[in-house]
């Protein structure tokens, strides 16, 4: 390879993960605030109905991902890849900034998590066509041998992301400590408004990305599918299925471990939230060294080798790390090594993931595949994880309870991955 096609792939590397930090940031930020916007928008007096309702509109937008990864496949595998990606950045600023903008039910009553709601499953629809976009992008355009290290760079800009809605969040919330009341008037807004300028960037950054040699031969030779979608229920069902099972551990993870930490640690270790945000962004940092080390890993010893891993540990190492924030609460370095560790094993599932779903798939429908197994799975464990581990939390009365759940979709992991037969092969 040359030092002008290293430069170029430092590029697309580049230009693609920077994309991915803003978009995620714009989704994740919600479950960073719940605490507060369960305040805002439910009247219920109970805090952890309140918690239980926001998260079931952050479950909603979840799941409203797969839909739109049949949309934004569509128009990747139809029209291109860097059509996608530039789309879906665009698409996803409007709702951002209208949730920042949103009347809470002090000011016009029901029609406050109406709107919520509204806005949540727009943001999903966007969400779903930003990984299988990046990710057939990105694995196109890399070389085989190098194919799980460069497409683990996506979740690199990704978990970036998630690392700076933390540290906006720990920011606003610590500027606001002094004055809690201006934070529920007009503070808790600051971060989703700052979502919208993201996403504009976003969109500069990625609108002079060349598209893929592998679209580009399709396009020439006329082989593009007219309906994608459908030549994935016909010809990749199994592939669909078990790329559906192999998200399981690392989508219940990132939700679990990241995005419903924060409020685990201030519900019920009594941390206070600036602290617990704080943990949560070293933890990122932790998570985010880690991807490119096990996506050049899955390179040398497969994918499903990485992947299974992963998956073991998570499957047998959570309920003693949980035990033990919570029976060491006074101790918080033990605790943020708890954490950490858990990051570590979330790294093995999360770095091989993007190449190993791309390589299941023909090129004419490569992004509609990986949106349906990608979407399916972060849309049903992902999404409904923190929902349902305080639901577990609440009828077991147990804080321990969160540790069925992550040891349940690891199991499936495992068993998905190790069915999975290598494919490297060039695009």
């Amino acid at each position: 390879m040359t030092k002008s096609d290293n430069s170029s792939t430092r590029y697309l590397i580049v230009a693609t993960t920077a994309g991915s930090v803003l978009e995620m940031y714009d989704f994740v930020i919600y479950s960073f605030f719940a605490i507060i916007l369960g305040k805002l928008f439910f009247p219920s007096q109970q805090a952890l109905v309140q918690l239980i309702a926001t998260y079931g509109i952050f479950a909603l937008g979840y799941l409203a991902r797969p839909l739109g990864g049949i949309i934004f496949g569509h128009i990747a595998d139809r029209f291109g890849r860097r059509n996608g990606l530039a789309i879906s950045v665009v698409s996803m600023g409007i709702p951002i900034v209208a949730l920042g903008l949103l009347p809470t039910y002090q000011s016009i009553g029901i029609w406050a998590p109406i709107l919520l709601t509204v806005v949540r499953v727009f943001q999903g629809l966007s969400v779903g066509g930003e990984f299988p976009s990046a990710a057939t992008f990105l694995s196109e355009h890399a070389p085989p041998s190098e194919r799980g290290f460069e497409t683990s760079w996506l979740f690199f800009g990704i978990n970036g992301g998630i690392l700076l809605a933390s540290l906006v969040g720990y920011v606003v919330t610590e500027s606001f400590h002094a004055n809690q009341t201006a934070l529920l008037s007009w503070g808790w807004r600051i971060p989703f408004l700052l979502g919208g300028v993201l996403a504009a960037v976003g969109y500069y950054i990625r609108r002079n990305l060349g598209e893929t040699h592998a679209f580009q031969e399709l396009k020439y030779n006329r082989s593009i599918e007219k309906i994608p979608f459908m030549y994935v229920l016909r010809h990749h069902m199994g592939d669909t299925l078990k790329g559906f099972g192999a998200t399981a551990a690392m989508a219940s993870a990132i939700s679990l471990i990241y995005l419903y930490m924060p409020t685990y640690l201030t519900q019920f270790v009594h941390l206070p939230l600036s602290t617990a945000l704080l943990f949560n962004a070293i933890n990122l940092v932790v998570l985010i060294v880690m991807l490119p080390i096990m996506g050049k890993w899955s390179d040398y010893f497969s994918r499903r080798v990485v992947t299974s891993i992963g998956g073991f540990l998570l499957v047998f190492n959570t309920y003693p790390f949980l035990w033990l924030i919570n029976s060491f609460s006074h101790s918080p370095y033990l605790i943020l090594w708890a954490l950490c560790m858990m990051g570590v094993f979330t790294a093995c599932t999360l770095g091989p993931i993007a190449a190993m779903l791309a390589e299941l798939f023909a090129t004419k429908a490569r992004t509609s595949g990986v949106a349906i197994s990608y979407n399916l799975g972060v849309g049903l464990f992902g999404g409904l994880t923190p929902m349902v581990v305080t639901w577990l939390i609440k009828i077991t009365n147990s804080v321990h309870s969160p540790a069925i759940y992550m040891m349940i979709t690891g199991l499936i992991t495992v068993l998905c991955a190790v069915t999975i037969k290598e494919k490297v092969k060039s695009f």
